[in-house]
């Protein structure tokens, strides 16, 4: 989250990111059956962002992404969090179900993250083993895989 500037990057903008990340997720089969496990990295969070985390727009969040994204949500991970994350989920926590609540785990060290994911997949800073894990060309792929995983399913060959 730190290193999105909404200055730059408008919320408006985030938002259609946030669900086109989802819904292309969601494309591929065993994202729908195994589901989501999300981290969110708050290094670097500042009044910036905290301007834009009204609760009018967390509930949004909230909505879009619970209520909308036919996603199943089985783990929400926060790290490197700051008295900003505390102030954050202190007005977010309202508006989540008890079952998303129980979803919902804040690490007080990243490393943590290694009791719920294997180190082959978190990235060195958090005591994972990927060095290179940004992706430049990771809209191409995405972009490609709309025919492998389109919206009315795969080819029905029975």
């Amino acid at each position: 989250m730190g290193k999105w500037d909404p200055d730059e990057f408008p919320l408006e903008e985030f938002k259609r990111l946030f669900v086109f990340i989802f819904l292309q997720a969601l494309r591929c089969p065993m994202t729908q059956i195994n589901g989501f496990k999300i981290i969110n990295d708050y290094t670097g969070t500042n009044l910036k962002h905290l301007k834009v985390c009204t609760p009018q727009n967390l509930y949004l969040e909230y909505h879009i992404a619970y209520q909308c994204v036919p996603g199943r949500y089985k783990e929400v991970h926060f790290v490197n969090g700051s008295a900003m994350l505390a102030l954050i989920w202190s007005m977010a926590k309202h508006v989540l179900s008890k079952k998303i609540k129980e979803r919902v785990i804040i690490h007080s060290k990243p490393e943590d993250l290694l009791n719920y994911f294997p180190a082959d997949i978190l990235p060195a800073p958090v005591g994972g083993k990927l060095t290179d894990y940004h992706d430049a060309n990771l809209m191409g792929k995405m972009n490609r895989d709309h025919g492998n995983y389109p919206i009315g399913g795969p080819p029905n060959y029975f």
